[in-house]
């Protein structure tokens, strides 16, 4: 039962993951195409492009980007 459990969350985990970076995509795509973004995407692109506090360099950010 707890493996079930635990399955299901990390499904969950994933496919949250990956429908935020094609939601990002889509507004990407927008912005090229010239439609305007809406203040919650405005929001959600800040945060998912604004690197974490500290220092780090932005090598190790990339990298760490690249990798989810």
């Amino acid at each position: 039962m707890q493996l079930l459990v635990a399955g299901a969350a990390g499904g969950l985990w994933a496919y949250k993951k990956h429908r935020q970076k094609t939601n990002v995509h889509i507004m990407a795509l927008n912005l090229v195409r010239g439609i305007p973004l809406t203040p919650k995407e405005k929001e959600t692109m800040l945060n998912v492009l604004t690197p974490p506090p500290g220092g780090t360099s932005s090598l190790s950010w990339w990298r760490r980007l690249l990798q989810q």
